[in-house]
């Protein structure tokens, strides 16, 4: 019953990771009105360079969020996690807080490389 109660628990939150995620691409590729006294500090022109150069790294950053998430979906659910487990239990030798601190480490670690691609996209980003 408990398991049931975990899995839930578990849809719940990823229901809402999806509706904001949903809610954060609908608002990037359909942004609202500017106001008028924008334009009396910046010209159309460089508007409408802030309005793609703020496009694309959103576009880029909901991109990344949604491929680490997919990630830790098939790592959770797809018992990768416990392969990941059981590796770092035999490299800590048994011992607990070891098997803790690396586990973290491996999974900061593999979480970092694949926004990597992303980060250094989102770095090259150039408005024309």
């Amino acid at each position: 019953m408990v398991f049931i109660k975990f899995n839930k628990l578990w849809l719940i939150l990823i229901l809402i990771a999806t509706i904001f995620s949903v809610l954060y691409l609908y608002y990037t590729l359909f942004p609202g009105n500017i106001s008028h006294e924008v334009y009396k500090y910046f010209s159309p022109s460089e508007i409408s360079k802030a309005q793609k150069y703020h496009k694309v790294n959103r576009l880029i950053y909901i991109t990344s969020f949604l491929t680490k998430v997919a990630f830790l979906l098939w790592l959770v659910f797809g018992n990768n996690a416990i392969k990941l487990s059981y590796y770092t239990e035999k490299l800590a030798s048994g011992k607990y807080y070891v098997n803790v601190f690396l586990y973290f480490i491996a999974l900061w670690v593999i979480l970092r490389l694949i926004s990597l691609p992303f980060s250094l996209l989102s770095h090259s980003v150039q408005v024309e």
